[in-house]
C-alpha cells in the first residue's frame, strides 16, 4: 500500500486510511490495547525467552500493574523514568502508565554519570524503575542531585512487587478504573533525541502520535495477521514502540529476543489455544525497522525520473 501524507486529516499529524477508521477519542495508547485484546483476547501477542504471552494476560498485567502504581501515587501527568532492558517487564511498565495519564521518560541504558543527571533533571522525573545492577547503580549515582526525583523502584525488587504475577492478574471486567484516563492530545512520552550536535533534548509525544505512528508503520510495512515481526529495537527507542502498536493495531505478532530463538520456536505445533501465533505464522517472519515521518514519501513512492 502506498501511504502519502496528502490525506492528513488537519492539524491532526500523520494518518493513514486505517486510522482515519477509528474515533478520535479512541486514539489513546491504552485503548489501542484494550481494544485488540476485546477483539483476540486468546492471541500471542509476543514471544519472549520462548514464553508466550496472549493479550488477555498482558492487559490483565497490565491493569494490574496501573492498578498498584495508581495506589502509589501515580497519575494523571506524572513523570516516571523507565531505564530497564527490552523485556515484557518494560512493556507492561510502558503500557500501566499509558492508561494512567502518566508520562513516560524512556531512559537510553548506555546513558551514566551527568548524561543521565541531564535527562532526569530535565524532564522533572519524580519516579525512577529500573533493572538492578548498573542501570540501578547509575539512578541512585545521580539521584542526589536530581530534586524532583524522590522515588526509585527496582526490578527485580519494589518495581516486582508492584507488579505481581501472572497469577495475581485476572482479565479486565467492566468495571471502571479509579482514574480519568488519557485524551488523546495529552502527552504519553518525554522521548529525548540521540544529542548528535549537543545536549539530547526531550520531544513530547501525545498518545495520537504515537497511535497515528502505529498505523503509519503497519501500512508502510505492510503488517497483518499473517506476520511475526522481528522487533530488535529497544523499548526506549521510537521504532521499538511503533513497531510494538503496528502488532496491536493489525493482529500481527512479534518475537522480542535473539533470531535463533524466534526461529526456533515459531514453527512448532501447539495444541495450546495460542496455536494461532504458531499454526498461522510458521513460515514469514519479517524483520523490520522504523522509518521517519520524513521518510514516508521516498518509502511510499516510486524513485524519481532522474534517480535521484
Amino acid at each position: 500500500m502506498t501511504v502519502t501524507m496528502d490525506s492528513a486529516t488537519p492539524g491532526s499529524g500523520i494518518t493513514s486510511g486505517r486510522l482515519a477508521a477509528v474515533p478520535f477519542e479512541e486514539r489513546t495508547v491504552g485503548r489501542v490495547l484494550e481494544r485488540a485484546t476485546a477483539a483476540r483476547p486468546d492471541e500471542v501477542l509476543f514471544l519472549f525467552e520462548r514464553r508466550e504471552y496472549p493479550l488477555r494476560g498482558v492487559d490483565a498485567q497490565v491493569d494490574l500493574l496501573a492498578r498498584n502504581l495508581h495506589a502509589a501515587g501515580v497519575g494523571q501527568g506524572t513523570r516516571v523514568a523507565l531505564s530497564m532492558a527490552t523485556s515484557p517487564g518494560y512493556l507492561y511498565g510502558w503500557l500501566a502508565l499509558a492508561k494512567l495519564g502518566a508520562v513516560e521518560v524512556p531512559i537510553n541504558t548506555a546513558y551514566r554519570g551527568e548524561l543521565l543527571r541531564y535527562q532526569l533533571d530535565k524532564a522533572k522525573v519524580s519516579l525512577a524503575i529500573a533493572d538492578q545492577g548498573p542501570l540501578l547503580d547509575a539512578i541512585e549515582a545521580v539521584r542526589g542531585d536530581v530534586p524532583s526525583l524522590t522515588g526509585v523502584l527496582s526490578f527485580p525488587g519494589t518495581y516486582s512487587d508492584l507488579l505481581g504475577t501472572p497469577d495475581d492478574a485476572h482479565p479486565a471486567t467492566d468495571e471502571a478504573p479509579a482514574w480519568d484516563g488519557p485524551a488523546p492530545g495529552d502527552i504519553a512520552c518525554a522521548l529525548y533525541t540521540s544529542g548528535t550536535t549537543g545536549p539530547s533534548e526531550g520531544v513530547l509525544l501525545t498518545h495520537h502520535q504515537q497511535v497515528a505512528f502505529g498505523h503509519f508503520f503497519a501500512e508502510i510495512n505492510g503488517l497483518g495477521p499473517d506476520d511475526v515481526l522481528l522487533n530488535y529495537s529497544p523499548f526506549f527507542h521510537i521504532s521499538g514502540k511503533f513497531a510494538t502498536l503496528g502488532c496491536l493495531l493489525t493482529g500481527a505478532g512479534w518475537c522480542c529476543g535473539r533470531p535463533s530463538r524466534c526461529r526456533t520456536t515459531l514453527p512448532r505445533a501447539s495444541s495450546t489455544p495460542s496455536r494461532n501465533f504458531r499454526a498461522r505464522r510458521p513460515t514469514r517472519s519479517r524483520s523490520t525497522s522504523c522509518a521517519p515521518p520524513g521518510s514516508a514519501r521516498t518509502l511510499g513512492s516510486a524513485p524519481p525520473p532522474d534517480g535521484g
